[in-house]
Protein backbone atom coordinates (compact mmCIF):
# COMPACT_ATOMS: atom_id res chain seq x y z
CA UNK A 1 0.00 0.00 0.00
CA UNK A 2 1.38 3.40 -0.98
CA UNK A 3 1.63 6.29 1.49
CA UNK A 4 -1.16 8.14 -0.30
CA UNK A 5 -3.48 5.12 -0.22
CA UNK A 6 -2.74 4.56 3.48
CA UNK A 7 -3.49 8.22 4.22
CA UNK A 8 -6.78 7.93 2.32
CA UNK A 9 -7.70 4.78 4.26
CA UNK A 10 -6.85 6.45 7.59
CA UNK A 11 -9.05 9.42 6.69
CA UNK A 12 -11.93 7.10 5.81
CA UNK A 13 -11.57 5.18 9.08
CA UNK A 14 -11.48 8.36 11.17
CA UNK A 15 -14.47 9.86 9.37
CA UNK A 16 -16.52 6.70 9.93
CA UNK A 17 -15.56 6.80 13.62
CA UNK A 18 -16.69 10.44 13.92
CA UNK A 19 -19.94 9.66 12.13
CA UNK A 20 -20.63 6.85 14.58
CA UNK A 21 -19.72 8.88 17.69
CA UNK A 22 -21.13 12.25 16.63
CA UNK A 23 -23.99 12.10 19.16
CA UNK A 24 -21.77 11.48 22.17
CA UNK A 25 -21.64 14.11 24.91
CA UNK A 26 -19.04 15.13 27.46
CA UNK A 27 -19.03 14.79 31.24
CA UNK A 28 -18.63 17.97 33.23
CA UNK A 29 -18.74 18.96 36.90
CA UNK A 30 -21.29 21.70 37.49
CA UNK A 31 -19.45 24.21 39.70
CA UNK A 32 -22.72 25.45 41.19
CA UNK A 33 -24.07 22.07 42.30
CA UNK A 34 -20.93 19.91 42.34
CA UNK A 35 -22.76 17.26 40.34
CA UNK A 36 -21.44 15.45 37.28
CA UNK A 37 -23.60 16.25 34.26
CA UNK A 38 -23.47 15.12 30.65
CA UNK A 39 -23.55 17.86 28.05
CA UNK A 40 -24.45 16.89 24.47
CA UNK A 41 -22.04 18.02 21.75
CA UNK A 42 -23.46 18.48 18.26
CA UNK A 43 -21.20 17.44 15.39
CA UNK A 44 -21.66 18.41 11.75
CA UNK A 45 -19.95 15.19 10.57
CA UNK A 46 -23.01 13.04 10.00
CA UNK A 47 -23.99 9.89 8.20
CA UNK A 48 -25.86 10.23 4.95
CA UNK A 49 -25.57 10.74 1.22
CA UNK A 50 -25.82 13.70 -1.12
CA UNK A 51 -25.79 17.40 -0.36
CA UNK A 52 -22.92 18.73 1.72
CA UNK A 53 -20.12 16.20 2.21
CA UNK A 54 -20.13 16.76 6.01
CA UNK A 55 -23.71 17.36 7.15
CA UNK A 56 -25.48 16.07 3.98
CA UNK A 57 -28.01 18.91 4.08
CA UNK A 58 -29.37 20.26 0.81
CA UNK A 59 -27.22 22.87 -0.94
CA UNK A 60 -28.34 26.40 -1.83
CA UNK A 61 -25.87 27.30 -4.57
CA UNK A 62 -23.32 29.05 -2.32
CA UNK A 63 -21.35 25.90 -1.55
CA UNK A 64 -17.64 25.39 -2.26
CA UNK A 65 -15.83 22.24 -3.42
CA UNK A 66 -12.79 20.46 -2.11
CA UNK A 67 -11.29 17.46 -0.33
CA UNK A 68 -11.80 16.58 3.31
CA UNK A 69 -8.73 15.42 5.22
CA UNK A 70 -7.84 15.03 8.89
CA UNK A 71 -4.67 16.62 10.26
CA UNK A 72 -2.29 15.42 12.96
CA UNK A 73 -4.74 16.64 15.62
CA UNK A 74 -7.42 14.41 14.07
CA UNK A 75 -9.43 17.48 13.14
CA UNK A 76 -11.03 18.03 9.74
CA UNK A 77 -9.20 20.16 7.19
CA UNK A 78 -10.71 21.24 3.88
CA UNK A 79 -8.60 21.83 0.77
CA UNK A 80 -10.34 23.73 -2.00
CA UNK A 81 -10.11 22.28 -5.47
CA UNK A 82 -11.60 19.22 -7.17
CA UNK A 83 -13.86 17.35 -4.80
CA UNK A 84 -17.29 17.18 -3.22
CA UNK A 85 -19.47 20.10 -2.16
CA UNK A 86 -19.22 21.72 1.28
CA UNK A 87 -21.82 24.16 2.62
CA UNK A 88 -20.97 27.54 4.17
CA UNK A 89 -22.10 26.43 7.64
CA UNK A 90 -19.68 23.50 7.63
CA UNK A 91 -16.86 25.70 6.31
CA UNK A 92 -17.36 28.02 9.26
CA UNK A 93 -17.61 25.06 11.66
CA UNK A 94 -14.22 23.74 10.49
CA UNK A 95 -12.70 27.19 11.03
CA UNK A 96 -14.11 27.35 14.56
CA UNK A 97 -12.78 23.88 15.41
CA UNK A 98 -9.34 25.04 14.31
CA UNK A 99 -9.68 28.28 16.29
CA UNK A 100 -10.57 26.51 19.54
CA UNK A 101 -7.98 23.78 19.04
CA UNK A 102 -5.33 26.52 18.86
CA UNK A 103 -6.70 28.89 21.48
CA UNK A 104 -8.38 26.57 23.97
CA UNK A 105 -11.93 25.33 24.21
CA UNK A 106 -14.68 27.14 26.08
CA UNK A 107 -15.99 24.02 27.74
CA UNK A 108 -19.42 25.26 28.81
CA UNK A 109 -21.60 28.18 27.67
CA UNK A 110 -20.58 31.52 29.21
CA UNK A 111 -23.99 33.11 28.69
CA UNK A 112 -27.43 32.09 29.91
CA UNK A 113 -30.93 32.54 28.55
CA UNK A 114 -31.87 36.21 28.80
CA UNK A 115 -28.29 37.55 28.86
CA UNK A 116 -27.54 40.59 26.71
CA UNK A 117 -24.38 40.31 24.62
CA UNK A 118 -22.47 42.37 22.08
CA UNK A 119 -21.30 41.00 18.74
CA UNK A 120 -17.81 42.45 18.66
CA UNK A 121 -17.38 42.68 14.88
CA UNK A 122 -20.65 44.54 14.22
CA UNK A 123 -21.45 46.29 17.55
CA UNK A 124 -24.91 44.73 17.38
CA UNK A 125 -26.69 43.79 20.62
CA UNK A 126 -28.38 40.41 21.03
CA UNK A 127 -30.41 38.62 23.67
CA UNK A 128 -29.47 34.98 24.26
CA UNK A 129 -32.40 32.58 23.88
CA UNK A 130 -30.65 29.21 23.99
CA UNK A 131 -27.21 27.63 23.87
CA UNK A 132 -25.61 24.37 22.78
CA UNK A 133 -22.18 22.83 22.38
CA UNK A 134 -20.82 22.10 18.92
CA UNK A 135 -17.66 20.25 17.93
CA UNK A 136 -16.18 16.75 18.08
CA UNK A 137 -16.35 15.34 21.61
CA UNK A 138 -14.14 12.35 20.83
CA UNK A 139 -11.43 14.71 19.54
CA UNK A 140 -11.69 16.85 22.67
CA UNK A 141 -12.62 20.07 20.85
CA UNK A 142 -15.96 21.82 21.21
CA UNK A 143 -17.37 25.31 21.72
CA UNK A 144 -20.69 26.95 22.62
CA UNK A 145 -23.00 28.53 20.09
CA UNK A 146 -26.01 30.63 20.96
CA UNK A 147 -29.43 31.11 19.43
CA UNK A 148 -30.04 34.86 19.71
CA UNK A 149 -32.44 37.57 18.70
CA UNK A 150 -31.14 41.01 17.82
CA UNK A 151 -32.36 43.89 20.02
CA UNK A 152 -32.06 47.65 20.23
CA UNK A 153 -31.85 49.85 23.33
CA UNK A 154 -33.97 52.99 23.16
CA UNK A 155 -31.90 56.08 24.04
CA UNK A 156 -32.95 57.90 27.18
CA UNK A 157 -35.24 55.23 28.63
CA UNK A 158 -32.97 52.21 28.23
CA UNK A 159 -35.97 50.20 27.09
CA UNK A 160 -35.15 47.06 25.12
CA UNK A 161 -36.89 46.59 21.79
CA UNK A 162 -36.62 43.62 19.40
CA UNK A 163 -35.03 44.17 15.98
CA UNK A 164 -35.21 42.00 12.84
CA UNK A 165 -38.56 40.63 13.94
CA UNK A 166 -38.97 36.91 13.29
CA UNK A 167 -35.27 36.19 12.70
CA UNK A 168 -33.11 34.10 15.02
CA UNK A 169 -29.33 34.05 14.67
CA UNK A 170 -26.86 31.32 15.62
CA UNK A 171 -23.61 32.94 16.79
CA UNK A 172 -20.44 31.21 18.09
CA UNK A 173 -19.09 32.06 21.53
CA UNK A 174 -15.84 33.59 20.23
CA UNK A 175 -17.76 36.41 18.47
CA UNK A 176 -19.61 37.58 21.58
CA UNK A 177 -18.70 39.54 24.67
CA UNK A 178 -20.69 40.70 27.73
CA UNK A 179 -22.62 43.91 27.18
CA UNK A 180 -20.25 46.80 28.12
CA UNK A 181 -21.34 49.25 30.87
CA UNK A 182 -21.60 52.11 28.34
CA UNK A 183 -24.92 50.70 27.18
CA UNK A 184 -27.58 52.10 29.51
CA UNK A 185 -30.47 49.71 30.05
CA UNK A 186 -33.52 50.00 32.31
CA UNK A 187 -33.03 49.53 36.07
CA UNK A 188 -35.49 46.63 36.15
CA UNK A 189 -33.42 44.81 33.57
CA UNK A 190 -30.21 45.56 35.48
CA UNK A 191 -31.71 44.11 38.64
CA UNK A 192 -32.66 40.93 36.77
CA UNK A 193 -29.21 40.52 35.25
CA UNK A 194 -27.44 41.33 38.51
CA UNK A 195 -28.26 37.91 39.96
CA UNK A 196 -26.60 36.05 37.09
CA UNK A 197 -23.08 34.72 36.89
CA UNK A 198 -20.37 37.05 35.56
CA UNK A 199 -19.18 36.25 32.05
CA UNK A 200 -15.55 36.63 31.04
CA UNK A 201 -14.77 38.61 27.90
CA UNK A 202 -12.78 36.24 25.70
CA UNK A 203 -13.12 38.19 22.45
CA UNK A 204 -9.78 39.35 21.05
CA UNK A 205 -7.21 39.06 18.28
CA UNK A 206 -5.57 35.77 17.42
CA UNK A 207 -2.02 35.17 16.13
CA UNK A 208 -1.40 34.23 12.54
CA UNK A 209 -1.37 30.49 12.00
CA UNK A 210 -2.04 27.88 9.36
CA UNK A 211 -5.62 27.98 8.21
CA UNK A 212 -7.92 24.99 8.44
CA UNK A 213 -9.39 25.82 5.02
CA UNK A 214 -6.85 26.18 2.25
CA UNK A 215 -6.53 25.90 -1.50
CA UNK A 216 -4.97 23.06 -3.44
CA UNK A 217 -1.87 24.77 -4.87
CA UNK A 218 -1.53 22.12 -7.56
CA UNK A 219 -4.73 23.31 -9.24
CA UNK A 220 -5.14 26.81 -7.80
CA UNK A 221 -1.97 28.66 -6.71
CA UNK A 222 -3.95 31.46 -5.05
CA UNK A 223 -5.89 30.81 -1.80
CA UNK A 224 -9.62 31.13 -2.42
CA UNK A 225 -10.43 32.69 0.96
CA UNK A 226 -9.00 35.91 2.48
CA UNK A 227 -6.66 35.69 5.46
CA UNK A 228 -9.17 37.41 7.71
CA UNK A 229 -12.49 35.58 7.93
CA UNK A 230 -15.53 37.71 7.18
CA UNK A 231 -18.36 37.68 9.66
CA UNK A 232 -20.81 35.04 8.53
CA UNK A 233 -24.36 34.32 9.61
CA UNK A 234 -24.15 30.66 10.61
CA UNK A 235 -27.86 30.15 10.33
CA UNK A 236 -31.20 31.77 10.82
CA UNK A 237 -34.59 30.43 11.63
CA UNK A 238 -38.07 31.81 11.81
CA UNK A 239 -39.99 34.12 9.58
CA UNK A 240 -42.09 37.28 9.51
Amino acid sequence: MTVENKHRADNKTLREFYEATGSKGVLWIDHRTGRIVELPVESRIRRGEGGCQLCHQDLDGTEKHGRLQFDERRLPRLIFGPGEAICDECLEWVRLLDYHAENGSVATPRFEEGDLVLRAATEEIYEVLDSKLSGISTAGVWFPTYTCQRIEIRPGTGKILPACMGLLFEIPDCELQPLPPRYAISTSRLHKLGHRHRSVDLVGGTPDRQQAVTADIRTNPTPMLPDHRPVLLLGKRGGP
